[in-house]
C-alpha cells in the first residue's frame, strides 16, 4: 500500500508535504524551489516567540552558556573579520591592477 502525496498551498507557495511537525508542515515548494514551513510565520509572530518563549522554553541555558563563552566568542570573530579585511584588501588591489592594465589598452 503506497502513502498518498500530500499537497498543501499557502499564498503564493505549493507543494509535496516532506514532513510535519508541531502544527507545521514542510513543503517542497515547487513554486519558490525551497522546502520551507507553512505558513511562514510573520515578523510580529517571530518576535512574539523570541522574546516569550523560545530562551525560556527551547534554550533555556543559552544567554548564560554565551556568556560563558564570549571571550572565545570575541576571539573567533575577531579572526574572521582580519581575514575578511586581508581578502577585501587584496581583491581591491586586484581590480585596481586590472583596471589600471584595461585602461592603457584599447578596450576603453
Amino acid at each position: 500500500m503506497s502513502k498518498k502525496t500530500e499537497i498543501k498551498e499557502w499564498k503564493n507557495h505549493e507543494g509535496e508535504v516532506v514532513a510535519s511537525d508541531n502544527g507545521f508542515d514542510v513543503i517542497d515548494c515547487q513554486r519558490c524551489g525551497f522546502k520551507h514551513i507553512i505558513h511562514i510565520p510573520t515578523v510580529d509572530e517571530l518576535e512574539n516567540i523570541y522574546k516569550h518563549d523560545y530562551y525560556k522554553e527551547e534554550k533555556p541555558l543559552y544567554l548564560e552558556r554565551y556568556q560563558e563563552d564570549i571571550d572565545w566568542w570575541n576571539m573567533v570573530y575577531t579572526q574572521r573579520y582580519k581575514i575578511f579585511e586581508e581578502n577585501s584588501l587584496n581583491e581591491l588591489n586586484n581590480f585596481e591592477n586590472w583596471y589600471l592594465t584595461m585602461s592603457d589598452s584599447d578596450v576603453f
